[in-house]
């Protein structure tokens, strides 16, 4: 799904996403997939798929002279291996891709206060790409975590937004996380984002991005591309997914 800046909207950057058409049973979420390929010995092949295929659509968009960010998933096994980074320096360079274009999200319950953590989130900060703490808010120790070093982004889970519209107090926690990241100069990425009430509130709270389906589902690159081209949220609200 894309991400727009809430005020106005426009879009902004997208997410890489993963679909399984299982010769059975059809198409698959991630959902049903993605927690046995992280522990199996297919993850860092498929990790570097989905970054490659990731590159790639920044190297189309950069030639169709637009510059939304694209952004990955990396998963604990691939953020600790030494070896990523440089492979991931070579893909750029051999696709003529600035790194900066790239977000590489990491969970929040993978993110340990862990010396080998760190240096991992160090190495690729230092190549340049943006590193963002996915599903911010749904850890136990969410703001001990709000150290980090070379995290750049949260992304709050869409839980966040789970009751704000009708609940107060709950508008109140938001509003709170809110000021605190920006305190802490994080840019917010508002996950979940499903309908315009949600956006209404969170442009009122000042959340300067918003992500979800509201926007968009998912769908091929093709279609994304010319879109994006355009640079309007509007041309990919109601328009068909690509599912």
């Amino acid at each position: 799904p894309p991400t727009a800046h809430t005020t106005p909207a426009r879009l902004d950057s997208a997410a890489r996403l993963a679909r399984w058409a299982h010769p059975r049973s059809g198409p698959s979420s991630p959902a049903a997939f993605v927690d046995v390929l992280q522990i199996s010995d297919r993850s860092g092949p498929f990790t570097r798929r989905m970054v490659h295929d990731a590159i790639e659509t920044v190297r189309q968009l950069t030639a169709s002279g637009s510059d939304v960010t694209i952004a990955v998933n990396l998963p604990i096994r691939t953020l600790e291996d030494v070896e990523f980074g440089r492979w991931f320096t070579a893909a750029c360079a051999s696709a003529a891709v600035t790194p900066g274009r790239l977000v590489f999200e990491i969970t929040e319950r993978d993110i340990h206060d862990t010396e080998s953590i760190t240096s991992a989130i160090d190495r690729l900060a230092a190549l340049g790409v943006t590193i963002s703490v996915d599903d911010f808010g749904s850890g136990h120790a969410t703001f001990e975590r709000l150290r980090w070093r070379n995290v750049s982004q949260l992304k709050l889970d869409r839980d966040a937004l789970t009751g704000v519209i009708t609940d107060p107090r709950e508008r109140e926690v938001l509003r709170s996380v809110l000021d605190l990241a920006q305190r802490l100069d994080y840019d917010v990425v508002a996950e979940g984002v499903e309908t315009d009430e949600q956006l209404a509130l969170l442009r009122d709270l000042d959340c300067p991005h918003a992500q979800g389906y509201l926007f968009a589902r998912a769908r091929v690159r093709s279609d994304f591309i010319a879109c994006a081209v355009r640079g309007s949220v509007e041309d990919m609200i109601g328009s068909p997914s690509s599912g």
